[in-house]
């Protein structure tokens, strides 16, 4: 059955109309186990906690680190194109380089982040 718009927008006004219990945090590891909404008429949303892995670089960072970071509003993505021998620098956390060799053609990165994170190419 397809759902309709309004639909839709009704349940998003139920959720935030819900109380007790609902949490939401922009930093991981705020859910801790399953939780069910009702959503009425037979519906249900489940919130599931998210998955952590080691090697994951928001495990590395600090929670002052972490709130700076990590979008706290909607961001708008950017693509940019790499061509080789130059690189896309995170902010102090990454950077991508495409290596200048035999071969090597440019690629399209599409990069989220957060407004607190300079970009540069």
């Amino acid at each position: 059955k397809k759902e309709s718009k309004i639909d839709k927008q009704r349940k998003l006004q139920a959720l935030k109309g819900l109380g007790g219990g609902v949490t939401t945090s922009f930093l991981p590891g705020t859910t801790l186990g399953i939780t069910e909404l009702d959503l009425g008429n037979g519906f249900s949303l489940f919130d599931t906690p998210g998955l952590i892995v080691p090697t994951q670089l928001t495990n590395r960072l600090e929670m002052e680190e972490l709130a700076a970071v990590l979008p706290q509003k909607r961001v708008e993505h950017v693509t940019y194109r790499v061509n080789p021998g130059s690189c896309v620098h995170l902010g102090g956390l990454a950077c991508l380089e495409l290596v200048d060799e035999p071969g090597a053609k440019a690629f399209f990165v599409t990069i989220f982040v957060s407004n607190q994170v300079a970009v540069h190419v």
